[in-house]
């Protein structure tokens, strides 16, 4: 509210500068006919659609005025060249000015969405557990994201080959080699399932990237995301290991109830908690 009414502060006290003065003074000066641009450079940036063209009304109404009392620059000819001088200039500053209002807002609208968009896929690589990077294949560096530094539990990259001997685990780097060669030689998809090493600390990632190229064919970048598939890899061997565990289960019971013998086991409190066949057909 206060810049506003520096604005039209301003905007009034040299509109009566250039529209009010009697011709001949002042105002007969053309370079004083700039003399509302800032303001009305001012209002377009600021204050959208709504100000500039409060603002335009402004500059039309006192330019209108002073022609029609014989005050400004607008009246040192005849009545039919005053008017198309002051037809021309109202519509020189409208459109112009108009139309950098529209460009502004629309660009002002883009970058929210930009950043409503960036906002969205943070939360969204958050709550996946997901990162971005980016390998300069020219140069030989990377960058991590925020989100991606989290997953990887290190704050930056220095190099490709500090990625390979410093995170990867010994016993995938021949695969992850292998997927980002492919990658590279056969302009395919990257995508490599691997544990990295930060101290005593494994996690599983999955990765997956592109390969960007210049119009030459070389490559140049690849980007890619992270995902911590950490949880899914220990249920993975956790289901693995109960499944072992049922199976063992199953070809023993079919082992003791195929013997002739009779077998049971029991607990450490001495309660029995299985017979085989052999037992009930003893005691039937």
């Amino acid at each position: 509210a206060i810049e506003a009414a520096w604005l039209a502060l301003g905007l009034l006290l040299v509109c009566l500068l250039v529209f009010e003065e009697p011709a001949g003074g002042l105002a007969s000066t053309p370079a004083l006919l700039f003399a509302p641009l800032p303001f009305l450079f001012w209002a377009s940036v600021r204050f959208g659609p709504a100000g500039v063209s409060s603002c335009l009304l402004v500059l039309a109404l006192l330019s209108v005025w002073g022609a029609i009392h014989g005050r400004g620059p607008f009246d040192e000819r005849s009545i039919a060249d005053n008017v198309y001088s002051l037809q021309l200039f109202l519509i020189i500053n409208f459109i112009p000015l108009l139309t950098l209002t529209a460009v502004v807002r629309e660009r002002a609208a883009a970058v929210e969405d930009a950043r409503r968009t960036a906002q969205q896929l943070q939360i969204a690589l958050t709550a996946a557990r997901m990162g971005t990077w980016e390998w300069d294949l020219v140069k030989g560096s990377g960058t991590l994201s925020r989100e991606a530094s989290d997953v990887i539990g290190v704050d930056r990259v220095a190099t490709y080959q500090h990625f390979i001997d410093e995170l990867v685990h010994p016993d995938d780097r021949s695969a992850v080699e292998a997927a980002v060669l492919c990658a590279l030689e056969e302009d395919l998809p990257y995508e490599a399932e691997f544990r990295v090493t930060h101290g005593d600390q494994v996690k599983w990632l999955h990765n997956k990237g592109v390969v960007l190229r210049n119009p030459d064919g070389l490559a140049v970048r690849m980007i890619g995301v992270s995902t911590d598939v950490t949880a899914r890899k220990f249920a993975e061997a956790a289901l693995l290991r109960e499944t072992t565990l049922r199976e063992s289960e199953s070809r023993f019971r079919s082992l003791a109830d195929a013997m002739p013998q009779i077998v049971y086991t029991a607990r450490p409190d001495g309660q029995v908690d299985y017979f085989n066949r052999r037992w009930y057909e003893f005691t039937d």
